[in-house]
C-alpha cells in the first residue's frame, strides 16, 4: 500500500504553527478560528454550518480540498468529535489537524488526499455547558440532557431507540451527511483507548458487516501507526486496540451504525484517552502518539474502486446507482453514485464481480481488480425503454485500468481496436467481439497507452489504459 502519512508528518513537522493548540478553546475562539482560516485559506478551504445548537450554538466543519467550493469526484472523508461535549481531546487533535494541513496547502492541491471535513466540536452546548468562556462545566449530553450519539435512527426499526425525541444537532448531522455522501468517517471520543467499528447495535455472533476484514486491516494499520514508544496505548479493551463495537458493549443508535447503515459510508469510532479531558499539559502529548495514525484514514480512501456512471445515450450522469459485490455484500453494505454520478468503493486488494444496477436501466456486472492503488472504472447503463436505433448505438466499457496482464472490453457490436504507445506507434491490434473480448498486454513494457476502437463507419471510443 502507498503511504502518505509519513509525507505529511515530514511537511507538519516543518511547521511551527500547527503546535498553537495547547490549552482548550473558549467558544469565541474556536469559532473566530475556524472563520479566519476559511477566510485566510479560500483557495483550499470552505467553511460549512451543519446546523445549530438547542441553545444557538454554530456546529462547524470545515472542508479542506484542492476545490473546496466544487463537489470533486474523489473520496470525502469526515472527521468530527465531542458528540459527547465533555470527551475533549479529539477536539484538539483535529484542531491541530487542521493547522497541519492548511499549513502546507501543496499537499492539498497536489497529493492524492481525498476532500476532508473536520468537525472538532459536534456537541457545543455540552462542550460549553458553563458558558463560552470555559469548559469546565462540560457535560455528556446536548441543552435537552439527551445523549447525542444514542438519539439517531435505530438500524433496526429506523426509528429512534431511546426514548427521545430526535434532537435538533441529530437532525443537521443527517442533513449534511445526506447532502455531502461521505464514504469514510470518525467520530473521536474519549474514556478509552480503542478502535470501535460497526456494528455497536451488534455482537459478531449475531451479524458482522460485509466489509468486516477492511475494517480490521484500517484499524491494524491505525494501531500499528502509533507512536510505539507507548507501549500502554490502545491496549484497555484489548491487546491489540481493535474492536467490533457489540463485542465491547451493545448500544443503539449510535451515529456510526447510522452512518455506517442508512447512509452506507464507513465510519468508526476512535477514543483516544482514558481521561475525558486530559490536563492542556497533556496535549502535545496526546497530538505526538497520535499524529502519525490520524492520516492512517487517507490513506484507505486510496484503495478501492472508483468512477462515473453514466446513461449510455444521453452521456449523462445518473445518480443513485447501486454498486453491489457478489457474494460480499449484505444488507446495506453496498455503495451508491452521487448527483455527480460518482462512486467510491473502499475494498481491500482482489478481483471481484461488481454490478451497477438502478430502476430503469438495464444492469451491468463486470470483474474488477483491485491493486495498491485507486481503480478507476467507468460504467455506462443502458436505459430500458429505449429505441431500436438507440439499443443498436454502440456502447463499449474497457477495464481494469490500471491493468497488469490484460485488457477486458465489453461491446455490443464487432469492433476493430489499435493499442497505440506514447509516441503514437502500433504496439498491438484486433478485433472486438461481442459481448467479451479479453486483450493480452502482458508483453506489453510497463507505461501508458492510448485504446482506440472503431466500426466501420467511424472511430468510437478513445481511452488511455495503463500497463503496471
Amino acid at each position: 500500500m502507498k503511504r502518505i502519512f509519513l509525507l505529511l508528518l515530514f511537511l507538519y513537522c516543518l511547521s511551527a504553527k500547527a503546535e498553537k493548540w495547547e490549552h482548550y478553546p473558549t467558544y469565541s475562539t474556536f469559532v473566530t478560528y475556524m472563520q479566519q482560516t476559511a477566510k485566510d485559506h479560500s483557495d483550499i478551504c470552505r467553511l460549512d454550518t451543519i446546523g445549530t445548537s438547542i441553545n444557538k450554538r454554530l456546529i462547524l466543519c470545515l472542508k479542506i480540498s484542492s476545490e473546496p467550493n466544487s463537489n470533486l469526484n474523489k473520496p470525502k472523508f469526515f472527521y468530527s468529535a465531542a458528540i459527547h461535549g465533555n470527551e475533549l481531546t479529539g477536539s484538539v487533535m483535529l484542531l491541530r489537524l487542521i493547522d497541519s494541513l492548511i499549513n502546507n496547502p501543496e499537499l492539498i492541491t497536489t497529493s492524492n488526499l481525498p476532500d476532508i471535513y473536520i468537525c472538532p466540536f459536534a456537541n457545543p452546548d455540552g462542550t460549553w455547558y458553563g458558558g463560552n468562556d470555559n469548559i469546565k462545566s462540560a457535560i455528556r449530553y446536548n441543552a435537552n440532557y439527551v445523549d447525542l450519539n444514542r438519539n439517531f435512527p435505530d438500524i433496526r426499526s429506523n426509528n429512534n431507540s431511546d426514548g427521545e425525541l430526535q434532537q435538533k444537532e441529530t437532525t443537521a448531522f443527517i442533513e449534511y451527511q445526506n447532502k455531502e455522501r461521505f464514504n469514510i468517517s470518525c467520530n473521536i471520543h474519549t474514556g478509552s483507548e480503542v478502535f470501535n467499528y460497526p456494528w455497536d447495535t451488534y455482537r459478531s455472533n449475531q451479524k458482522t458487516h460485509a466489509d468486516k476484514i477492511w475494517f480490521d486491516s484500517l484499524g491494524e494499520n491505525f494501531v500499528k501507526h502509533l507512536q510505539n514508544d507507548y507501549s500502554n496505548y490502545f491496549t484497555d479493551v484489548n491487546n491489540n486496540g481493535v474492536v467490533n463495537g457489540g463485542d465491547w458493549y451493545v448500544i443503539y443508535g449510535s451515529r456510526q451504525d447510522w452512518s455506517t447503515y442508512f447512509a452506507h459510508c464507513r465510519e468508526i469510532t476512535l477514543e483516544i484517552s482514558m481521561d475525558y479531558m486530559p490536563k492542556e499539559s497533556l496535549l502535545n502529548d496526546y497530538w505526538y502518539r497520535l499524529k502519525n495514525s490520524l492520516f492512517t484514514f487517507f490513506d484507505y480512501c486510496n484503495i478501492g474502486f472508483q468512477g462515473i456512471v453514466t446513461d449510455s445515450i444521453t452521456n449523462q450522469p445518473i445518480n443513485d446507482v447501486m454498486i453491489s459485490i457478489e457474494n460480499h455484500d449484505t444488507e446495506s453494505s453496498q455503495v451508491y453514485t452521487n448527483n455527480n454520478g460518482y462512486y467510491f468503493r473502499p475494498i481491500l486488494n482482489g478481483t471481484y464481480s461488481v454490478t451497477f444496477s438502478k430502476d430503469g436501466y438495464h444492469s451491468k456486472t463486470m470483474e474488477i481488480s483491485i491493486g495498491d492503488i485507486l481503480t478507476e472504472n467507468n460504467v455506462e447503463l443502458s436505459p430500458i425503454n429505449t429505441s431500436l436505433n438507440e439499443t443498436l448505438s454502440p456502447q463499449i466499457q474497457i477495464y481494469p485500468i490500471p491493468a497488469q496482464n490484460i485488457i477486458n472490453v465489453q461491446s455490443n457490436q464487432n469492433l476493430r481496436y489499435e493499442i497505440f504507445d506514447l509516441n503514437a506507434r502500433i504496439a498491438d491490434k484486433g478485433v472486438i467481439n461481442p459481448p467479451l473480448t479479453t486483450i493480452d498486454i502482458q508483453n506489453l513494457p510497463l507505461g501508458s497507452y492510448i485504446i482506440k476502437t472503431y466500426n466501420d463507419k467511424q472511430e468510437i471510443i478513445t481511452r488511455k489504459i495503463i500497463k503496471q
